[in-house]
């Protein structure tokens, strides 16, 4: 469909992704973990002995997860997927109706009081990026799909707009859920 050419420079680029999301995944797993059980990394941030080997041993487990085949990759995907779903809807609904401070919204400067080069120099280190990488496997393994005209374009449609609806409601009630007298930052002035 392509050319060799394409597909030679898709394949890499197919093999980089993969690759480096294994180790990405990992990172994260062991950096969160972390927060709750200091076994992993020294407060400097260096992996611990026993860190090394579990990051390693998590990369080990996804990668024979990957190349078990697409079948059980998918499944597996599917699962964690759910999750992943699961967990930020739950803090959504927990923080809106537990913590919400309709305060919160015009205080400080309104929305963006620092303006949108904050917004967009807060994708990447936050990993919400990575969150709207999911759109590539309907195009990688379109081939699977039973009814690919139909399935391919409705998942890149719903990939895109149920993160961005998860990830907005999410911001929502972080900034209605932050109680700012049990924090201390150094105001910030703003002129508009």
């Amino acid at each position: 469909m392509h050319g060799s050419i394409s597909n030679y420079l898709l394949g890499w680029a197919y093999l980089i992704g993969s690759a480096t999301t294994i180790s990405m995944e990992a990172e994260a797993i062991i950096m969160y973990t972390n927060k709750y059980l200091p076994l992993f990394s020294t407060a400097s941030g260096y992996l611990t002995p026993l860190g090394i080997l579990t990051a390693a041993a998590l990369i080990g487990v996804f990668t024979i997860i990957q190349v078990i085949g697409v079948n059980v990759f998918g499944k597996v995907n599917t699962a964690i997927t759910i999750w992943k779903f699961i967990v930020p809807t739950i803090t959504v609904i927990l923080l809106m109706t537990l913590y919400l401070h309709p305060g919160n919204f015009t205080a400080y400067g309104g929305f963006a009081p620092l303006g949108w080069a904050a917004v967009f120099t807060a994708l990447i280190p936050s990993g919400i990026i990575w969150a709207y990488e999911g759109f590539r496997q309907a195009l990688e393994y379109a081939g699977e799909a039973k009814n690919p005209r139909r399935d391919v374009p409705l998942a890149l449609i719903l990939s895109i707009i149920l993160v961005a609806i998860l990830y907005m409601a999410l911001e929502v009630a972080f900034i209605g859920g932050i109680e700012w007298g049990k924090i201390y930052l150094p105001i910030v002035r703003v002129s508009m």
